[in-house]
């Protein structure tokens, strides 16, 4: 990955961006706007974030001029945030990445951008907020749920055919519960008749998700497929159909593709998943300092998701190690 930290100067004074996100929100919430609204919304922004997608995929470039002025970059880590708050607004780094609950605590977050002196790149969370700036965040960086959640769900569909009934494994109530198995339940809707037999709230929680899947499919086996909304999710559905011997009866995805996810899916507990090319998102906040260090930011998207690869038990040694060296051609 490319390391932010290492990138030690300035080319000019950086002017706070202005742009914004246009007013439409996302299905069912207020507070953001779901990335294929935001592009529709935005149709200049679609270009942005081709182009920026193909740099991230290619060789780092050194900077194109001469640079002399330090660069400062904070990164607020979870459990960290009051005292950092202050801090940044005290020394007034270049640059904040931000990788908390944006939702959660966006009223720091207007905090830094409304002093205007420091660039925030926002982690983890790829749906503009709607009551944010101006100025806008240089960044919104992510793995999308929705792009994620969609991809789980053709899937399923694909391998179900005409009829299936189903049933969603969410995590905590809130914002990934939402993208994820919300997004989930809503392409289902869209593109099928299939039957939703049952909805369960588990938290990322292995055991909690397995005592829920014993309670389910020790009363009634007439699933086709669970849409689990996390790894530890899908290993606890696979412990329970490990345990009432259904392994391979019903379907189980994924999501996003750990070393965990991986093994399982080899040793046929897990069927498929959605691969996270983890090292996208460091590459692509890279870009972005580097962009604006050069005076290309009129050219950095407001909104950059990583990319997916679908993975099964058909995916060959030779073709993970592949997709493996790719997801982590910075970090391994």
């Amino acid at each position: 990955m490319r390391k932010l930290l290492n990138i030690l100067t300035l080319a000019s004074a950086l002017i706070a961006g202005s742009f914004g996100p246009a007013p439409v929100v996302a299905q069912g919430d207020q507070q953001f706007i779901e990335l294929e609204a935001f592009l529709r919304a935005n149709p200049d922004e679609r270009g942005k974030s081709a182009a920026f997608a193909e740099l991230v995929q290619k060789a780092a470039m050194p900077l194109g001029r001469p640079v002399d002025t330090p660069v400062t970059v904070h990164i607020i880590y979870p459990g960290l945030q009051e005292q950092t708050i202050g801090k940044v607004l005290r020394e007034k780094p270049d640059f904040l990445i931000f990788t908390l609950d944006a939702l959660r605590h966006k009223g720091m977050i207007s905090r830094v951008l409304t002093a205007g002196h420091t660039k925030v790149i926002l982690q983890n969370i790829t749906t503009p907020l709607t009551d944010l700036g101006p100025p806008s965040p240089l960044l919104y960086v992510g793995f999308d749920h929705g792009v994620g959640s969609r991809m789980l769900a053709d899937e399923h569909i694909r391998r179900a055919g005409k009829n299936a009934r189903y049933a969603i494994f969410y995590g905590p109530v809130g914002y990934v519960s939402e993208m994820r198995g919300g997004t989930f339940k809503r392409r289902i809707s869209a593109l099928t008749d299939y039957e939703l037999g049952a909805e369960y709230y588990v938290g990322f929680d292995r055991t909690r998700a397995r005592k829920a899947a014993l309670d389910l499919f020790g009363t009634d086996t007439d699933f086709s497929f669970v849409f689990a909304a996390s790894t530890d999710i899908a290993h606890g559905i696979s412990d329970a159909l490990g345990e009432l011997d259904l392994l391979g009866a019903v379907t189980v995805n994924g999501w996003g593709g750990g070393s965990s996810e991986l093994a399982a899916i080899r040793n046929h507990e897990i069927d498929f998943t959605v691969m996270r090319m983890n090292d996208d998102n460091g590459i692509a906040m890279a870009e972005a300092v580097r962009m604006t260090m050069e005076g290309e930011m009129h050219n950095i998207p407001q909104v950059y998701s990583g990319a997916f690869s679908m993975v099964d038990q058909t995916t060959s040694d030779d073709m993970l190690e592949t997709l493996i060296d790719r997801a982590f051609r910075y970090s391994r």
